[in-house]
């Protein structure tokens, strides 16, 4: 569908542009022949009732005010892709790729799970277990829960069936991050670790590429037990650049996986 408006709207506060991230977005979009117009968190429902913020208009904001709009506009939220279903169904893909179990579970079974009274199925028994939200990335922040603090949780207003990943803890020596733009591998770690990352990373993107057909992603890989461990996926609207891409790399990934979502191609621009 042709682009009908010549305007991209990026999220500021009231002074300049909210973070790094939008004001790059914003000469990322002007780059591309767009008038960027600047709005704040409190003005999203009235440009998408005036017919401003459409399907068709290009925007930067926050993980949680990209969602509303999302919502706003009646476009189906991705799915969390945290841990793919195709790994966390299969035990043989948990050995091979995350190094640890990983179970769909609720915040009341890891309360239960770690006071000792009913031991999740296929997690080590222990008084701590990995956290984090199942279906709504970055409800809250993944952490280690122990057995004292899981209440917290609860009492941060988490009923007891809000559903959550639960994993055995590892330690993980070291972290990367990894982008894929148009299910090519942008970035792969040229250090200490370079080619078992490499490697790693190359499965993992034709994986995905294979079983969900995902084409803009991020993805994190540690070292655990002198091997490469798949930590997690992120949405790339929700996820940090890191230091080894560039801001030109990161607003045209963010903008193609923009493209997935709503169906509309903002990164051709006006000159196509």
């Amino acid at each position: 569908m042709p682009i009908n408006t010549r305007k991209a709207f990026v999220l500021s506060n009231g002074f300049g542009w909210f973070s790094d991230f939008c004001r790059e977005m914003a000469k990322y979009y002007t780059g591309l022949g767009y008038t960027v117009v600047p709005f704040k968190a409190n003005e999203i429902e009235s440009l998408v009732k005036n017919k401003e913020l459409t399907t068709e208009t290009p925007f930067k904001a926050t993980a949680g005010i990209t969602r509303k709009i999302l919502d706003l506009l009646g476009i189906p939220q991705p799915k969390n892709l945290d841990i793919p279903d195709f790994i966390l169904d299969s035990a043989k893909l948990q050995d091979l790729y995350l190094g640890r179990r990983v179970k769909r579970s609720t915040l009341g079974a890891v309360q239960k799970h770690l006071a000792g009274k009913k031991k999740i199925p296929g997690l080590k028994a222990s008084e701590s277990l990995h956290i984090k939200p199942l279906e709504i990335q970055k409800a809250f922040c993944g952490r280690v829960a122990y057995k004292e603090n899981i209440s917290y949780l609860c009492l941060e207003g988490y009923p007891k069936d809000f559903p959550v990943l639960a994993a055995d803890v590892i330690e993980i020596d070291f972290e990367q991050r990894f982008w894929v733009k148009d299910n090519c591998l942008i970035y792969a770690c040229n250090g200490e670790y370079d080619h078992d990352f490499r490697h790693f990373a190359k499965n993992i993107v034709e994986l995905v590429k294979d079983k969900i057909g995902k084409r803009n992603y991020t993805f994190d890989i540690g070292m655990s037990g002198g091997k490469p461990i798949l930590i997690e996926f992120n949405e790339p609207f929700s996820a940090g650049k890191g230091q080894h891409i560039s801001w030109g790399e990161y607003c045209e990934t963010v903008n193609k996986r923009l493209t997935e979502i709503t169906g509309e191609d903002y990164y051709s621009g006006w000159g196509s």
